[in-house]
């Protein structure tokens, strides 16, 4: 069952297809819970062995043959199902989030400090000093995060990027008004390729090439071994 009902990747898109036991498992179904792009394709999860050598396009990686993406993806999918549910219970109004405390309190020293740290990064061309980096810049060595009690009329002020959440690492950076005089004369140039790339095209996993039952490694051979569940397949 792991075999017939696991995820996989396609190869014409290089995105995930979440296993499900409502549809047929062979079939691209125009993307899983993670890559749902709305959009069917004739990508299938097994081909024929003639096909895998044609039907892959220049430069195919197989990157959830990396175990780290693959786990990723597996335990993303859970916790994605798991928010839906939260979120489809709305908090009352009278109820109010937990407040986070902080640590260390931003005195005149301190803020001197972090000005001029952010302002190097600033010049660099970087938006500001991410909270756990803080103790690698000097005068701010023995700072406990997170670092608090910014006043108002600082230049400095502390923000959460996109996809952070409450109690998430905070970036600390420069009020718009005066990181714009860096930013407007940050320059950069990029060395130009005098070639075209190299781009080296990864072999379909073996499991989603198609045949003979009685083959090793065949899916749903009885004779070899199956994948764990979830495990990926790739295909064109």
């Amino acid at each position: 069952r792991s075999d017939s009902w696991g995820s996989w990747g396609r190869g014409n898109w290089g995105t995930w297809d979440t296993g499900s036991e409502k549809r047929d498992p062979d079939v691209c179904r125009g993307g899983g819970k993670l890559t749902a792009l709305g959009k069917q394709c004739k990508g299938r999860r097994q081909i024929t062995e003639e096909e895998s050598k044609t039907d892959l396009p220049e430069g195919w990686m197989n990157y959830v043959k990396d175990p780290t993406i693959h786990f990723l993806y597996t335990v993303n999918v859970k916790w994605l199902e798991a928010r839906r549910s939260v979120m489809r219970r709305m908090r009352p109004s009278w109820e109010r989030p937990p407040g986070e405390a902080d640590a260390t309190q931003a005195t005149p020293e301190i803020l001197e400090a972090l000005e001029a740290a952010i302002q190097k990064v600033v010049q660099k061309g970087e938006l500001g000093i991410d909270e756990l980096d803080l103790p690698k810049h000097p005068g701010l060595e023995r700072v406990a995060l997170p670092l608090g009690g910014i006043p108002s009329s600082s230049s400095v002020h502390r923000v959460r990027l996109p996809s952070r959440g409450s109690h998430a690492q905070w970036t600390y950076t420069l009020k718009a008004e005066k990181r714009i005089k860096y930013t407007s004369v940050y320059d950069t140039k990029t060395s130009r390729p005098e070639g075209p790339l190299f781009v080296a095209t990864d072999e379909l996993p073996p499991r989603q090439i198609k045949r003979a039952a009685n083959d090793e490694g065949a899916l749903g051979s009885n004779e070899a071994p199956r994948p764990a569940p979830g495990w990926a397949f790739n295909d064109a």
